[in-house]
């Protein structure tokens, strides 16, 4: 048996994690099997008896107790147990989102390109976000043009893409990056799994970079997240008369974000190297 085949059963996403916790390996699992209650010692025996088979899946798919699982995911609290993917693995620790509002201003665009343009002058470095319309997608097809590896968080699951009109971005992401979703296959999408999935975007982060968002933006969700999660927030800042600037100055001004100017400025903070 291994983690995958819990897959298989009916654990909810709160027990997974919680045998992940209290195991070191599936042997050990087995071993203390009988210490469980009757409606897990069942669900463990059904997926013993049925193996989660991915040998013939278009993706691929790692376990929180997996040695690739991203390091700093493992970090937060609320994990997802499983990751399914499809691209190339995610080993690189230099990870920064950069996000912001679906209803960008082009000096929003101008300065979104401008960040991902210096990100690309680091040694390791990765973008990620859930690519949606406006500043996550400029950020990605930036990214893409630059040949950053960009990871791609998705609500739905791994053999759909949100949202459907970005679809042409799969192979380009999946050629230096990665698609990711926590969604089983058979699962049906729900209103939560969009707000759930930025826990993921920010649990695999150094550092969160909002370029422009307005005050009630979907960039909040991010910045929430940021805070429980202890890392670091930068925000680009904007005119005070740039209402899709007014997240970004209040963030600076409660002293929730760092002043950017350039990536140098993110770049320094973890004493990442220029490429030669």
């Amino acid at each position: 048996m291994k983690w995958e085949d819990l897959i298989c059963s009916k654990l909810s996403e709160d027990q997974i994690r919680a045998l992940m916790l209290e195991n070191s390996s599936v042997d050990e699992l087995l071993q203390k099997q009988h210490l469980y209650k009757d409606k897990i010692k069942y669900e463990l025996e059904y997926a013993y008896k049925n193996s989660f088979k991915i040998e013939d899946k278009p993706y691929k798919i790692m376990s929180y107790m997996d040695s690739n699982y991203p390091k700093y995911l493992k970090e937060i609290s609320d994990f997802p147990p499983y990751l399914y993917y499809i691209g190339n693995e995610i080993n690189i620790e230099n990870i920064v989102t950069v996000s912001g509002t679906r209803i960008n201003s082009q000096i929003g665009k101008i300065s979104t390109e401008k960040i991902v343009d210096e990100l690309s002058n680091y040694e390791g470095v990765s973008i990620v976000n859930g690519v949606s319309n406006g500043i996550d997608t400029i950020a990605v097809k930036r990214a893409i043009s630059k040949n950053i590896p960009v990871i791609a968080v998705i609500p739905t699951n791994i053999l759909s893409f949100y949202p459907y009109e970005n679809t042409y971005l799969k192979d380009l992401i999946c050629e230096n990056g990665c698609i990711i979703s926590e969604i089983p296959i058979e699962k049906r999408i729900k209103k939560e799994d969009f707000i759930k999935r930025n826990r993921i975007i920010v649990g695999l982060s150094r550092a969160v970079c909002i370029t422009e968002s307005y005050i009630k933006g979907k960039s909040n969700i991010l910045v929430n997240y940021a805070l429980e999660y202890e890392r670091e927030i930068y925000a680009i800042p904007g005119s005070i008369l740039n209402k899709s600037s007014e997240l970004c100055n209040k963030l600076i001004m409660e002293n929730k974000a760092k002043l950017v100017l350039s990536a140098d400025d993110i770049a320094s903070e973890y004493a990442w190297r220029k490429l030669k």
